[in-house]
């Protein structure tokens, strides 16, 4: 803060006339920016905000909230859950909290002005596009792009919806990965980052194909309904193992079944008829559809996973445990199937 010197006029010797004139002349030194609400862009799709605050943090949120009212009044639902078996019954565990303060969808976002005086002033700029968008811009605006040779791409991302859009996008596959950082899901290629939007992040839940390896459920087109009960059907082509993966819609992973003996060519129903266990359908908001990807893997000899958890623990919440992408990086080694399954809300 700067602090001047300046002489208070006194007219007439009269005190208060002296008092408020000096009051006045005060206040203007802590006038807010000229430039705060007064700053335009022509760009497509642009947004600036403004905000202030006792802290320069306090004010980027304020002014990434103003983008946020601009755009739509955002409210930001989060879902703490887990799925665990209950008296033999498999269960989504589902608790919500909704808050109005969200902006943490918005990402790469320009700091256009930064000034303190008596409070931080604030002005961001930001671009609402697609978050695949703005990742295809970036890849095509690297220099090396054109000099680099093409790299076999993970055989389950190249199945993706997101996978397909680059490809279609730039002319070729590219090597990208899923990347999870400070609780954010990222689309990655080398050291370019994008982060991924809610939309963006669910084109990597798609159902693949393997002739060797067939992962259904005993529902009719594999939709689920509320509160139902359903059950997987598993064939393969060869003797071994099969591990059964769910991953949930925040991208969290839970092993439903490790190492199951299976034989060439003779179909399992998982859980069997006579198995205590069964599992039941559930949504996540009332009133709304949702989805989960299960994910077969095959296996001669029985694998070891350590990293990832299985659904009815209770470390399943952990941050840890958001690891889709390290499931991606396995299935690029194994025989696999997946199915996206949603269940529609009554």
């Amino acid at each position: 803060m700067r602090i001047l010197n300046f002489k208070c006029l006194i007219l007439n010797g009269v005190g208060r006339i002296a008092f408020v004139f000096c009051f006045v002349f005060a206040s203007s030194l802590f006038a807010t920016p000229f430039w705060y609400h007064n700053l335009s862009s022509n760009e497509a799709n642009t947004y600036i905000g403004y905000g202030s605050g006792s802290s320069e943090n306090e004010a980027k949120q304020n002014a990434l909230l103003d983008i946020s009212g601009q755009i739509s009044t955002v409210v930001k639902s989060e879902y703490k859950g887990d799925k665990k078996i209950v008296d033999g019954m498999y269960k989504k565990d589902i608790s919500e909290q909704t808050s109005q303060k969200t902006n943490s969808s918005l990402s790469d976002f320009e700091i256009l002005k930064v000034e303190n005086s008596d409070l931080w002033y604030v002005a961001i700029k930001y671009e609402n596009r697609a978050s695949i968008d703005k990742f295809i811009q970036k890849i095509k605006a690297l220099p090396t792009l054109k000099n680099t040779t093409p790299k076999k791409q993970n055989s389950f991302l190249s199945q993706t919806l997101i996978g397909k859009e680059l490809q279609s996008a730039l002319g070729f596959e590219l090597d990208f990965k899923l990347f999870r950082k400070d609780t954010l899901w990222y689309i990655k290629y080398e050291d370019t980052l994008q982060v991924l939007s809610k939309k963006d992040f669910e084109k990597f839940f798609v159902t693949t194909q393997n002739p060797n390896l067939t992962l259904n459920t005993n529902k009719k087109n594999n939709i689920l309904k509320d509160k139902e009960e359903y059950r997987f059907l598993i064939d393969s082509k060869q003797n071994g193992y099969v591990t059964l993966f769910d991953i949930y819609e925040d991208g969290t992973v839970g092993i439903i079944a490790k190492n199951l003996t299976i034989s060439k060519d003779k179909k399992i129903e998982f859980p069997d008829e006579k198995s205590d266990m069964l599992f039941e359908a559930s949504v996540l908001e009332e009133g709304k559809d949702t989805f989960d990807l299960y994910t077969l893997i095959y296996s001669k000899k029985p694998l070891i996973l350590d990293r990832f958890a299985m659904s009815e623990s209770e470390l399943i919440k952990d941050e840890r445990y958001k690891n889709f992408d390290e499931l991606i990086e396995l299935l690029d080694g194994f025989e696999y199937s997946s199915l996206k399954v949603v269940t529609k809300a009554k």
